[in-house]
């Protein structure tokens, strides 16, 4: 036997592990309370890459089907839609079985006595089931209702068409109710297999639950998953109570809320009454309205129109202005009540001669619009996460300017991205901003020109606090930014001479 070549060359291998991964910046929440699809645990979420797949699930004119139908027909294609449920009234415990094989005329076929065994609000209920003279679904679920109550249970059967499936629901509701799946009886023909009610057969059982603020709704779908940055609001739900809340709420993290206003008084002159009115005066960054006279889902179409952006690619940044909302029509404005909608800070969709054009892409905050706002959220992920990374693949970052200048270079590359994807551009900053720099830098020369639209500046080690150096911090780092804009409207003066 030869000997082995690691007697002279020893090779050893590793797989690197992958770092933490970017956020997919642009994907949608919608929070509904529709439960006929969405339960109360797990399953209170669903994710759609299309509208098809999202209409199998909703029926039409359903709020999810409205919104997402909406969602799904900008271009270009905007990214994913996750709809989660709010259970914003105490709801029941439901057990809802799959596919019925059994025929109705099979079940009255049965000779022998078929019984059902299953555990309601806690209590096991064995009830006999008589099929006898059964000429339907629907009367098969009334003798499993009857056979069940008349055992003590408190639950109605039903049969859901749509589904060939029959559906057991306890009549309480809240925490307390619950429901199990039917298991074996002590006797008769186990009826759980043929009513695709059994564990093997039947779907998700959803728990009951008490009523939810719409904050703890959020936290619990933002538990399940934390990918989407668009919030959106099912029309039903839009009560200005439900608006004010999530716009106080959405201020706290890194997301956007985009909602409609379909009241008369926001465009009317003087008058106070209207949620936007209300937001106006708290100016939020992360919140804007469309107003909207058909309530007709414009607020999940800007927000689509802007899930599109692709960060990684040149010149993708938009604006809010000039786009088309497909599928909606344009609301007929005066000048006046133009007017009125922007002093409240509020967007619209109307006709600027033969074209609809979405105006004017702005937060409630008069020094926001949602593309800057955007952008920058893209831009702190962008760097907390490669930051991270380098730190994590690097097995050590030293304590000196070499070390500190990797990351420099790392926040360098998130800036060069930034300045390729029309973010930032190089200008002359404000005075502010001018003086700023020089204080920090303690670079009096600097004339307030950025060529490359942005600077970074790393503190030196040897400044550094000995706590902070024995506590292994970074130095401290600053990055001045500055936007690229956008043009919204022109003023052009022309002379002719005779």
């Amino acid at each position: 036997m030869a000997l082995s070549l690691d007697n002279i060359v020893r090779v050893s291998d590793s797989i690197q592990a992958v770092g933490a991964l970017r956020r997919v910046f642009g994907i949608g929440l919608l929070i509904t309370n529709d439960s006929s699809k969405l339960g109360t645990g797990a399953d209170r979420i669903a994710v759609y890459s299309d509208f098809q797949t999202l209409a199998k699930d909703f029926a039409v004119g359903t709020e999810p089907y409205n919104g997402g139908q909406k969602w799904f027909s900008q271009s270009p294609f905007p990214r994913n839609l996750v709809v989660g449920r709010w259970v914003d009234v105490a709801s029941a415990a439901s057990l809802q079985g799959t596919l019925v094989t059994q025929t109705p005329a099979q079940f009255a076929a049965l000779t022998d006595t078929g019984a059902l065994k299953i555990t309601i609000n806690g209590a096991s209920v064995e009830a006999t089931v008589d099929f006898t003279g059964v000429t339907s679904y629907a009367d098969v679920a009334t003798q499993i209702q009857t056979a069940l109550t008349g055992a003590g249970a408190t639950v109605t059967v039903t049969y859901v068409a749509t589904a060939t499936a029959f559906k057991i629901t306890t009549t309480n509701d809240g925490n307390t109710a619950n429901v199990s799946y039917a298991v074996a009886p002590t006797s008769g023909t186990d009826l759980s297999p043929l009513l695709k009610l059994d564990a093997v057969s039947a779907g998700v059982i959803v728990a009951g639950k008490d009523a939810e603020t719409i904050v703890e709704a959020f936290e619990a779908i933002l538990g399940l998953n934390d990918s989407f940055y668009f919030i959106m609001l099912a029309h039903n739900l839009t009560s200005d109570t439900n608006i004010n809340t999530l716009s106080d709420f959405t201020e706290t993290g890194r997301y956007m809320f985009s909602t409609v206003d379909d009241s008369s008084s926001v465009i009317v002159p003087g008058d106070n009454s209207s949620i936007s009115y209300q937001l106006s005066l708290k100016k939020p960054s992360r919140t804007w309205i469309t107003y909207n006279k058909a309530n007709d889902y414009s607020d999940m179409s800007i927000a689509a129109r802007f899930s599109s952006v692709d960060f990684n690619s040149g010149n993708s940044v938009i604006t809010g202005k000039f786009k088309q909302l497909p599928t909606i029509a344009p609301d007929t404005l005066s000048l006046t009540q133009v007017q009125e909608l922007e002093k409240k800070r509020v967007n619209y969709y109307t006709n600027f001669a033969d074209r609809a054009v979405y105006s004017e892409g702005t937060a409630f905050n008069p020094d926001v619009y949602i593309d800057v706002r955007y952008a920058l959220d893209w831009f702190v992920n962008a760097v907390q996460v490669d930051v991270f990374d380098l730190l994590y693949a690097s097995g050590r970052v030293a304590q000196t300017d070499e070390g500190e200048a990797t990351i420099v270079a790392v926040i360098d590359n998130v800036c060069q991205q930034a300045k390729v994807n029309g973010m930032i551009a190089g200008g002359v900053v404000s005075e502010a901003m001018k003086a700023d720099i020089i204080a920090t830098t303690g670079n009096s020369k600097f004339n307030g020109d950025l060529p490359n639209g942005y600077l970074i500046w790393s503190q030196p080690t040897a400044a550094q606090s000995e706590s902070d150096r024995a506590a292994r911090k970074a130095t401290a780092k600053k990055v001045w930014l500055k936007s690229s804009g956008a043009i919204h409207s022109v003023e052009i003066a022309l002379v002719l001479e005779n």
